[in-house]
């Protein structure tokens, strides 16, 4: 954290206040816990578990957003020695923006709420162009590609946080956590990409990879039948059937 004379900004003031206010109000929900549970530990044992694991939820969020931004501009500054193009003027301005964001939190939240009210994604409420999105996104793929998934992992979580909506940002995300041995947390980016995009039988079949690592073979072929159901009835994927069909026979010879 940041601090200027020995005191705390904006932001981390803010931010602490809300963490006080989660706090009490988790702990509200504590006092109505069912007579069974408060046999097994004490309201006080309780409100401190709660309070740390909050304060550990904060802090892994607050980690993996510097990951993110400290990755996607040291792979942004690599990627401009290969692509000069690629950060325009609007791209660095708008990178300086995005990594101002946090520091003025009480204005920001004003901003989102107002934004989500007009169902608007956090790229439109910051004004993140296009171009800054596919730069962005370039950085991403490039940690990718250099098999450096957690970094990789970091930025798609920011791309996702910043467009929801796009289901190519939630299946990198997905490749990166596998590769992350996160098998779990990638099936969730996987769902999500499959429920923006229904017609895409990707993400199902990396779902199936993740069940088969997780020793869920049901789960696994049931996935490879939902690929199948999202490319029924559309030509020139025969190929792609064929081998769905010799994956699920091979995944049957598991069970």
């Amino acid at each position: 954290m940041k601090r200027e004379n020995g005191k705390q900004t904006s932001y981390e003031t803010t931010l602490q206040s809300f963490r006080d206010e989660l706090e009490e109000a988790v702990c509200l929900l504590a006092e109505e816990e069912p007579e069974s549970a408060q046999l097994l530990q004490s309201k006080k044992v309780y409100k401190e578990r709660i309070q740390q694991e909050i304060k550990s939820s904060f802090d892994s969020f607050e980690k993996t957003m510097q990951t993110a931004v400290i990755q996607l501009f040291s792979a942004l500054t690599e990627i401009a020695n290969l692509q000069p193009d690629l950060l325009s003027k609007q791209v660095r301005q708008d990178t300086a923006q995005l990594a101002a964001f946090p520091k003025a939190l009480e204005e920001s939240i004003k901003k989102i709420k107002k934004g989500a009210e007009q169902n608007k994604s956090y790229q439109e409420i910051l004004g993140v162009s296009e171009a800054t999105m596919e730069a962005f996104y370039q950085a991403a793929k490039y940690l990718y590609e250099h098999k450096q998934y957690e970094e990789a992992s970091a930025v798609f979580q920011l791309l996702t946080a910043l467009n929801a909506k796009e289901p190519l940002f939630w299946l990198a995300l997905g490749n990166s956590e596998y590769f992350c041995q996160r098998h779990e947390s990638a099936l969730i980016a996987y769902a999500i990409a499959g429920h923006i995009d229904p017609f895409d039988p990707t993400c199902h079949l990396y779902s199936c990879k993740c069940y088969e690592e997780l020793q869920q073979i049901d789960k696994a072929r049931n996935a490879l039948d939902l690929a199948l159901i999202a490319i029924d009835g559309i030509e020139g994927q025969a190929l792609l059937v064929q081998k769905i069909v010799e994956e699920q026979q091979r995944l049957s010879l598991k069970r």
